[in-house]
């Protein structure tokens, strides 16, 4: 019996640290869309 969950600690063993990496710009992403979206609203 492993105390491991299949779905985040699987992902962390097969690539490390890499979606720690990749989160913070995908969030930045959604913010820059999300502020022309409003932008071409209010203009």
């Amino acid at each position: 019996m492993r105390n491991r969950s299949p779905s985040c600690c699987f992902l962390a063993d097969e690539r490390g640290d890499i979606p720690m990496r990749v989160m913070p710009l995908l969030l930045l992403g959604l913010i820059l869309i999300v502020l022309a979206v409003l932008g071409t609203v209010m203009l």
